[in-house]
């Protein structure tokens, strides 16, 4: 009877764990829009966490991040990970790009002039507003803000 209410408890117990270790999606206005990202971070009792945001690339959305190790980064590291979507963005004749970031690129040369990526939306703006939600929300690091990205994401860190 003992080795089953000790194995009941270390099952609950890893449920609980891997339960707290789950991304939350969450979403805020913006500039008339609806902003969506996913956070992680390995328990809700962290404090001090340094914030790493991973912007996907043209096309992708928040759930790019899946693709890489950085959970497991952030499980050792102390860190909040923070995966925010862009807008969608359609272009005249070529039709819907999915979400992407004003990373302020132009792509040159195409069958339809010269294009520049969401050119409307304040993607700065929107990744400082993220910020400040997320040091309202969690226990964070201000002074250790980091943000990488894929292609279009990678553009949009150049521009941060």
């Amino acid at each position: 009877m003992l080795k089953l209410v000790s194995a009941t408890i270390l099952i609950l117990f890893c449920f609980q764990a891997s339960w707290s270790q789950q991304w939350k999606t969450d979403s805020f206005d913006f500039d008339g829009n609806t902003r969506r990202y996913k956070a992680y971070h390995r328990d809700s009792n962290q404090k001090n966490m340094r914030v790493v945001l991973m912007l996907h690339a043209l096309g992708g959305n928040m759930n790019d991040i899946d693709i890489t190790n950085w959970k497991a980064i952030a499980d050792t590291a102390n860190i909040l990970l923070v995966s925010p979507e862009a807008l969608p963005y359609s272009i005249a004749l070529a039709g819907n790009l999915g979400p992407t970031w004003n990373s302020g690129i132009i792509l040159t040369g195409t069958g339809l002039g010269d294009i520049s990526l969401n050119p409307d939306t304040d993607d700065v703006s929107f990744i400082s507003a993220l910020i400040d939600t997320l040091n309202v929300k969690f226990s964070i690091d201000l002074s250790h803000v980091f943000a990488g990205g894929f292609s279009n994401g990678g553009f949009m860190t150049q521009r941060l």
